[in-house]
């Protein structure tokens, strides 16, 4: 999401439009699920992904076409062999193409404010809709209406490493590659150091027997 929003102030800088396509229902055995997105320009495809394959490709043509129509839409792709997309998965998406207009200040705003959201881990809860401008509210629940997808801003879940030793090494990197956020608790100073995890959240040096002092852990 936030190379997909990145992108899109950069193209709403330059005075350009898009579209923005989001998996707001999946059934059966599809690439991506729900919540999954792309954007699309006038050179195609941006950034994101919805899966690839013949479902992603109809949803860029269709997002060519909104682009040049300057309007939104919601499509359902079947993906299963023999049917219209002739695909080796077996199951449908429905996606929501939202056409972005860079002459609008709504999406701009929202697009920054999400991204110091996700910059400072604050979370909250995005809802979209074909028929108005997106919106940031501060409580879910997770729901597809059939005209309105409202999901939870990914700030992504906090995992706390004890010990600072040559497996933590090896296991923070791929924790932050799949997007966790990474602390990690030491009590000696030179294995708990921010210099020697720069991918984790926190380096917590502390006393194993009160770490209460040093680390909050709630449920």
């Amino acid at each position: 999401m936030r190379v997909i929003l990145e992108t899109l102030l950069s193209l709403l800088t330059r005075g350009e439009d898009a579209v923005l396509a989001t998996v707001v229902s999946a059934r059966g055995s599809t690439p991506r699920g729900t919540r999954s997105q792309l954007l699309a320009g006038r050179e195609g495809l941006l950034a994101g992904t919805i899966g690839g394959g013949p479902g992603e490709a109809q949803a860029l043509l269709l997002a060519a076409e909104l682009l040049e129509e300057k309007r939104s839409a919601l499509r359902r792709l079947e993906l299963r062999h023999g049917g219209e997309l002739d695909s080796v998965c077996g199951g449908e998406q429905t996606v929501l193409l939202q056409f972005v207009s860079h002459t609008g200040k709504a999406w701009a705003a929202f697009a920054r404010e999400v991204l110091a959201r996700l910059e400072s881990r604050r979370g909250g809860w995005i809802a979209l809709a074909a028929d108005r401008a997106p919106a940031l509210l501060e409580e879910g629940p997770a729901a597809w209406d059939g005209e309105r997808l409202v999901f939870p801003l990914p700030v992504g879940e906090r995992v706390v490493v004890f010990g600072g030793g040559h497996c933590a090494l090896a296991l923070v990197p791929v924790l932050r590659s799949v997007g966790f956020r990474v602390v990690v608790f030491d009590n000696r100073a030179e294995f708990s150091s921010p210099a020697r995890f720069p991918e984790a959240e926190a380096a917590v040096c502390g006393d194993y027997t009160r770490i209460a002092d040093g680390l909050e852990l709630t449920a």
